[in-house]
């Protein structure tokens, strides 16, 4: 594939007062951690709808792109993209599939080897597949002065593809906003609408229709 995109969705979400000390930004920190493994254990498929602009150094303006993300428990997720892109990435727990739609090109992995495919990962949600230890123990997050905002950053060992990642929550602790710095400088920001829960949706949703 000659062109790699850039886009990623995070599914860690806290509401933490402008007052707060460090210990009690850490116990908010946990208190909606668990909040939110639960809700994603509920085996109900969570969904939004996104807007996007991305700078990329190679090209001119922001890529402005828009589309639906799917995600269930522990690693399944669908994302649907188009606009200055046009691509499906399909993920059901053991294999990756990315559809371009642009270069009428499909692209498939085992999920165990993305270790290895940084540009791909960048597609895909940050943290998806790991337990709440590993979250933990790999990434740091903190609460900003500014209300609502919180910075991750992964530890130095771990191999991720974005240096640090900013994210804003509602009141219910909904991300509504997302943004994304990679190492070379580039960015993708991303507005998060309409979430939702569904039930009764198969396993075959987050592959292809082909397969």
């Amino acid at each position: 594939m000659n062109t790699i995109r850039m886009t990623s969705l995070l599914i860690i979400m806290a509401v933490i007062p402008f007052s707060l000390t460090a210990s009690d930004r850490n116990s908010e920190v946990d208190a909606l951690l668990n909040k939110w493994e639960k809700r994603f254990r509920q085996k109900k498929v969570i969904s939004c709808s996104l807007f996007q602009k991305k700078k990329i150094r190679q090209l001119a303006g922001e890529t402005v792109l828009e589309g639906k993300l799917y995600l269930k428990y522990p690693r399944f997720f669908r994302l649907e993209i188009r606009g200055d892109e046009n691509y499906d990435l399909y993920c059901d727990g053991e294999t990756v599939t990315l559809e371009d739609h642009d270069l009428e090109e499909t692209e498939v992995y085992r999920f165990e080897d993305l270790g290895t495919k940084q540009e791909l990962r960048q597609l895909m949600p940050p943290l998806l597949g790991q337990s709440r230890d590993e979250v933990e123990r790999n990434y740091t997050i903190i609460s900003l002065p500014e209300k609502n905002l919180f910075k991750v950053t992964p530890a130095a060992a771990v191999s991720q593809p974005f240096k640090e990642l900013y994210f804003k929550v509602t009141s219910l602790g909904k991300i509504k906003w997302m943004r994304i710095a990679y190492p070379n400088g580039d960015w993708t920001e991303t507005t998060f609408k309409n979430w939702q829960q569904s039930a009764g949706i198969s396993d075959d949703f987050f592959r292809p229709a082909n397969q």
